[in-house]
């Protein structure tokens, strides 16, 4: 599993605590904070150290090795043109998860705002949740929604692999539609009939195909005066629009 978190979240007891989870994390790096630098490796990632606020900690030899990518964009239409970004992760190996890889991973996280879509409109389709009145009942139905919304995505994840085809290239609603059909003959069916029916999920599933995702910019402004980011214009209600052979990957360079 990968975590990833934006800038605020960075600090060494963070790391431990999703590492102790068996997760790896990716986030952002403020500009204040230098890692000690210890290896450039092949992919022009630097393999670094940070280390623990409290000095005691530090004095007992307690640190931590991550790895460190640095990129700008060279696009003037896209949010962060020619500023140097960083990212800190926790996969050490960038044969496994390439540096540029995982800047378009890290840059897709805006997409949670889908499964957030997902589990609130069309897997819960109006109905109510959330009805116990007991603190158990309640974590109960929340880990239901989550566990069932996870395999759905593991569902269509596989159905996704078998045809060499982007995940985000099949239809969560579609999904959840045709997995409904097929509940009521899994519940009268052998165990050992269900790997055929599963099969033919996963072949009716597939057959709804989603357009490529396009390539979004929302510029970093706001309407308060009282902020780091620049004011908001006329100019930034009309974002940039690019054609569909560009991806965002064409305009990362690594540093």
């Amino acid at each position: 599993m990968l975590l990833q978190w934006d800038t605020g979240f960075h600090e060494y007891d963070l790391f431990r605590l999703a590492q102790r989870t068996g997760a790896h994390v990716l986030g952002r790096l403020p500009a204040g904070p230098c890692p000690q630098k210890i290896k450039k490796l092949s992919d022009g990632s630097w393999l670094v150290e940070i280390f623990p606020h409290d000095r005691k900690r530090r004095r007992r030899g307690e640190k931590l090795r991550l790895r460190l990518i640095e990129y700008t964009i060279t696009d003037e239409r896209l949010v962060g043109c020619g500023q140097t970004h960083r990212l800190l992760t926790t996969l050490l190996d960038e044969q496994l998860a390439p540096a540029l890889e995982l800047v378009c991973c890290y840059h897709e996280r805006w997409e949670i705002e889908l499964t957030i879509d997902e589990v609130d409109t069309h897997q819960r389709a109006g109905v109510p949740v959330l009805r116990s009145r007991t603190v158990q009942g309640v974590y109960q139905e929340l880990y239901g929604l989550l566990l069932a919304h996870y395999l759905i995505r593991w569902l269509m994840w596989q159905t996704a692999r078998e045809r060499d085809l982007d995940p985000d290239r099949l239809s969560f609603r579609h999904a959840v539609v045709i997995i409904g059909q097929y509940l009521p003959s899994m519940q009268m069916l052998r165990a050992s009939d269900w790997p055929t029916l599963r099969v033919r999920m996963r072949q009716e599933i597939a057959e709804v195909r989603l357009p490529e995702r396009a390539l979004r910019v929302n510029p970093r402004v706001l309407k308060r005066t009282r902020s780091p980011f620049e004011r908001k214009r006329p100019e930034h209600t009309h974002p940039p629009r690019f054609a569909h052979d560009e991806c965002f990957l064409s305009f990362v360079l690594l540093i």
